[in-house]
């Protein structure tokens, strides 16, 4: 659960968090009967790019699992509106990118030194993570915390649960293939034959 896929994966789904829940924010104000003027407005509000604020947040999805030098020029105009408007979606991106660079390999590799370097970095980017007032920096941050010695191993040594994935997915395909065979012991006689 600690290779760079996971943890990636949790790291853009808690980025995703902030942009979803600004974007309920905005459907809530939308929803509300007796909004101000101003509030109507700013749902009304067409920005450079011809978004309104819903679209914006809708739209900036796929943005946010990139990196910068891959976004397109459209990307680009919408996500400098996007963090205008919103310094929190930033604050997150900008730390899940740099998550993102601690993992670039080391070069030359196998060096004590660097790893140590490496190690102090994780360090220091979870306990900057736990300082950020926004709720889902903390919750990557207190990820990282817990998973560090895991993440590091995976780092260090690219050791993994891979293969013990790989044999569980076959184990759950075997058993639907299989589903409602009467004798338990020769269905897991089977099991055996088929795994050993």
């Amino acid at each position: 659960m600690a290779d760079k896929f996971h943890v990636l994966r949790e790291v853009l789904e808690q980025l995703q968090s902030v942009r979803i829940r600004h974007r309920q924010a905005i459907l809530a104000l939308e929803r509300k009967k007796n909004k101000t003027v101003k509030e109507r407005l700013t749902l009304q509000e067409k920005f450079a790019n011809e978004d309104t604020l819903k679209q914006l947040l809708h739209r900036s999805r796929g943005l946010l699992f990139k990196r910068k030098t891959e976004w397109t020029d459209d990307q680009k105009e919408r996500a400098k509106i996007l963090f205008k408007q919103f310094p929190e979606i930033e604050e997150a991106y900008k730390y899940c990118q740099r998550i993102r660079k601690w993992y670039e390999p080391i070069r030359p590799r196998y060096s004590d030194r660097k790893y140590k370097i490496k190690e102090a970095d994780l360090v220091l980017i979870t306990k900057e993570g736990m300082e950020s007032e926004v709720e889902e920096i903390r919750n990557i941050a207190n990820f990282l915390r817990s998973n560090s010695t895991p993440i590091l191993r995976y780092f260090y040594r690219r050791e993994s649960n891979a293969k013990a994935e790989a044999l569980s997915q076959n184990l759950q395909r075997f058993v639907s293939v299989n589903y409602g065979a009467r004798n338990t012991d020769f269905f897991l006689y089977r099991i055996a034959l088929h795994f050993s």
